[in-house]
């Protein structure tokens, strides 16, 4: 949630299979797509919008040639 410069990502609490977790819910109207998120989610749970990991290496690699 800190990583996001445009605060899109918040806390809530869900029912899930009879108990509240919290989890975290990306607030698409606020969300600009830059990546913050991506970049600092360690275990990959959050994804770039409208891009895959696989599409931003190939990318990636394409610049550095």
């Amino acid at each position: 949630m800190d990583a996001c410069p445009y605060k899109a990502i918040e806390l809530v609490e869900v029912d899930q299979f009879g108990h509240m977790v919290k989890v975290a819910r990306v607030n698409e109207a606020l969300c600009k797509g830059c990546g913050s998120c991506s970049a600092a989610c360690l275990n990959g749970a959050i994804g770039h919008l409208g891009f895959t990991d696989e599409q931003l290496l190939a990318a990636i690699k394409a610049l550095a040639k």
